[in-house]
């Protein structure tokens, strides 16, 4: 039985300044844990109820050849531990990953302007990871990335890519052309792309900001051919990021 400060500890988790000052974040449920494992990702302990580990032996199997720690948890402990009202049974402590800002280590990198959903963060990160835009760069005031919600959303991308926080756009001017989303762009479809570029995807209410605007080399946007008013930003991000995949 987990001890009442172990507990404490892991339920502050959840705040953000808590995440910071101990370099560590939660993650739970059997997938987001068996994708910290897989990826090597730096996992301190892995928690979980004694019904989840004999229901799941081969994953307890994979965690013991890891070498990874098991503590065993009571389900109402878990519950305290939790973000979500149905916890599967599991959840493991992992290291936040820090990174020295090295804006010419990748061709192609993706900027965050303000996002503020958690939702739609995480739906970014994970597009990100699916078509290999695996730096990315968040401006002040983005939402967390560690928000609980932006990683049950992210699905196990945490583990495939590299997050720099608080990046300033100017950062990137000198070696990559700047992209940057927006309804009245031209096509993205009938841009040429440079090798060396960043996309810069921005706020859902208020869209890039006037800062941010002077720092690009273009705008681009999505043509709408059906009904609607616009694409949130999780999705018209995915859009482009899988067109420039391919460039």
């Amino acid at each position: 039985m987990m001890e009442n400060k172990e507990l404490k500890y892991l339920t502050g988790l959840n705040r953000v300044k808590n995440r910071y000052e101990s370099g560590y974040f939660f993650v739970e449920g059997k997938r987001l844990v068996e994708s910290a494992i897989s990826n090597n990702a730096n996992i301190k302990n892995i928690y979980a109820t004694e019904s989840f580990l004999e229901e799941n032996n081969s994953l307890k199997d994979l965690i013991e050849k890891k070498n990874y720690t098991i503590n065993t948890i009571l389900r109402k402990q878990l519950e305290k531990i939790s973000f979500t009202k149905n916890p599967s049974g599991i959840g493991a402590l992992c290291k936040i990953s820090e990174y020295s800002l090295d804006s010419s280590k990748n061709n192609k990198w993706l900027y965050l302007d303000e996002i503020s959903d958690p939702g739609n963060l995480g739906t970014l990160l994970r597009s990100a990871a699916y078509f290999n835009f695996t730096n990315i760069a968040l401006s002040k005031n983005c939402v967390d990335p560690y928000n609980p919600k932006v990683v049950r959303s992210a699905m196990g991308a945490h583990f495939k890519i590299e997050l720099y926080l608080k990046v300033e756009l100017n950062n990137f001017q000198n070696n990559y052309c700047v992209f940057g989303a927006d309804q009245n762009g031209d096509n993205y479809k009938d841009i040429q792309y440079p090798k060396n570029l960043i996309l810069v995807l921005g706020n859902e209410a208020h869209g890039l900001s006037k800062k941010t605007v002077a720092s690009l080399d273009n705008i681009i946007s999505i043509k709408k051919t059906g009904f609607g008013e616009s694409l949130n930003v999780g999705s018209a991000g995915s859009i482009i990021m899988s067109h420039l995949s391919e460039i």
